[in-house]
This record gives structure tokens, C-alpha cells and sequence, in this order.
């Protein structure tokens, strides 16, 4: 067997989800799918891998997996859970996270929508209404100005087609009403 060898340049990390792992988060359109029981297998996102409150146990968990890097993503529901309203508290955990991965030594590529809306989104009407996008770049703009210092790789927005296929095609994710002329149409300006 030929011995394979990665290219110095190659970083190896893992990846997660704000809502898959932190738990906790009662603000985002995905706890309220939960709470109306319209999962599939019956799972709720209230409790996930608790990584709100255990990042510093994960984050030695990658030390000794030896990783160069972590995708993670902000949730935005904790960052502005009211239409305008920023938690501060919310942004100043995510930079003392990302603080720790750096002083680990590790990367943090970090992911500013990660197929979770706050519910005041998504009761405006989500990506939809006209002024989604600029309500997600008012959003981004806290993020970068509060982030930007630690973090030099982002994802806008992580995996546009699984979203889209998820929201408005399948309707497996919330809300949970399929809509092709809405999968086509994207944000209105």
C-alpha cells in the first residue's frame, strides 16, 4: 500500500451547528418547531450536547484529537432575539469561546447562519419578506464588528441549497410549510 501524505497547508478540524450542540436557546424558530413536536423522530433542540455551558470541555476534546481548526457557527436568535434588541452577553461568550480555540492553537471558521432563524424572522415572514436581508446584514455587521478581530474565515451562510431544500421544497424544516414559488423567489429588495 502507497503511504498517502497530506500537504502541509491542510488543516484538520471538525464542524458543528450552534443549534445541533449548545442547547438552550428558547428564541430560534427551530425551538418552537421542537415545542410543536414536528420533528420526525420526536428529538428537541432545549437540551443538544449542552456546549453552551461545557465549550471548555469541547474545546479540549479537540486539543486532544489534535485539530488545526473548528467550523462552528453564532446563533443568531441568542445574538439579537428581539427584532433590533442585541444581547451583549450573547456576543461576549462567543468571543471568549473563540479566544480559547485561539489560544489552543486552534482556527475558528466561523458560520453567520447555520439553518436557524429567530422567531421574530421568521414571523416577519424569514428570508422571504423584503427586508430580510437587510435585517441578516445588520445582524452580520454586529458579528464582524464584534468578532472581527479574532476571526478571519467566516461562512455566510452554511449550505444555501440544504436550506432552501429544507425549508421551501420538503418542508422538513421550519416552518414546516412547503412553498415552491418561495424556494424560487429568495429575499425581495
Amino acid at each position: 500500500m502507497r503511504t498517502f501524505k497530506m500537504p502541509e497547508s491542510f488543516l484538520f478540524g471538525t464542524a458543528t451547528a450552534a443549534l445541533q450542540i449548545e442547547g438552550g436557546d428558547r428564541n430560534n424558530n427551530w425551538y418552537r418547531f421542537c415545542e410543536e413536536n414536528k420533528t420526525k423522530d420526536g428529538t428537541h433542540c432545549i437540551v443538544a450536547a449542552d456546549h453552551w455551558n461545557r465549550y471548555e470541555e469541547d474545546i479540549d476534546l479537540m486539543v486532544a484529537l489534535n485539530q488545526d481548526t473548528y467550523r462552528m457557527s453564532v446563533e443568531w436568535s441568542r445574538i439579537e432575539p428581539d427584532n433590533g434588541r442585541f444581547n451583549e452577553d450573547a456576543l461576549a461568550h462567543y468571543r471568549t469561546e473563540i479566544e480559547q480555540l485561539l489560544e489552543k492553537g486552534i482556527i475558528p471558521l466561523v458560520t453567520l447562519h447555520h439553518f436557524t432563524n429567530p422567531i421574530w424572522f421568521e414571523d416577519l415572514g424569514g428570508w422571504t419578506n423584503k427586508d430580510s436581508v437587510m435585517w441578516f446584514d445588520r445582524f452580520v455587521r454586529k458579528v464582524v464588528l464584534a468578532l472581527g478581530d479574532l476571526v478571519t474565515d467566516w461562512v455566510t451562510i452554511n449550505e444555501p441549497n440544504v436550506y432552501l431544500e429544507g425549508t421551501y421544497s420538503a418542508g422538513n424544516f421550519p416552518p414546516n410549510k412547503p412553498s415552491f414559488p418561495n424556494f424560487f423567489k429568495g429575499p425581495s429588495t
